[in-house]
């Protein structure tokens, strides 16, 4: 009888145990703002309508880019990306935060990253109009690696250089004010479908 309590309470235990190990790991998520890309990571942190040189809507995103390789290197010689929208794929966009000197809100991409640092780098993408969806797909340049994000462009705001998250220069740059994104979980540059609110 003796026995047969102890191999009951031994059972009962290892079934607790079991029970606890089944639920490690259920309530980690993964960041969908955070996108992998071979051995650099990228954090979305908004995007926004801006006029490009000629005037036209371009939009605009804002990202944080670590570079998690062993060597030093830059988001343009980094990262290739595409923008695709309404089936069409988006040109690249010219957008100037100062006019007379040129200055535009990619110029932070061509800045040196040494391993294990992140900085923060702006992309745009000419727009034809400003409804839909853009999927952005990041792929690394000397590999397969890629992921996307989803843009809602109802959802971006429209801003004007040196103003709000546009602005690499000061106050509120990169707050992610300037609209939301649904990111694929997966390497593979497929979008989930999730949407945040």
């Amino acid at each position: 009888m003796k026995h047969t309590k102890l191999l009951c309470m031994l059972l009962a235990a290892l079934m607790l145990l079991s029970l606890a190990a089944c639920g490690k790991g259920g309530g980690e998520t993964k960041d969908p703002n955070l996108l992998q890309v071979g051995d650099f990571e990228l954090l979305y942190k908004g995007a926004c309508i801006m006029e490009d040189y000629a005037g036209n809507d371009a939009l605009v995103l804002t990202l944080d880019f670590t570079n998690n390789s062993e060597e030093s290197t830059d988001y343009f010689w980094a990262i290739y990306e595409t923008a695709m929208h309404n089936g069409t794929e988006l040109e690249m966009g010219i957008v100037y935060l100062d006019a007379e000197t040129l200055e535009s809100v990619d110029d932070s991409q061509y800045q040196e990253v040494a391993p294990g640092a992140t900085v923060e780098i702006q992309t745009a993408f000419e727009l034809d109009d400003t409804t839909g969806q853009v999927e952005v797909t990041f792929e690394e340049m000397t590999g397969s690696k890629n992921d996307s994000i989803t843009i809602d462009l109802s959802t971006v705001s429209r801003e004007s250089a040196g103003s709000g998250s546009a602005s690499l220069a000061g106050s509120g740059k990169g707050d992610g004010s300037g609209g939301e994104a649904a990111v694929s979980g997966t390497e593979t540059g497929v979008s989930g479908g999730e949407e945040l609110l």
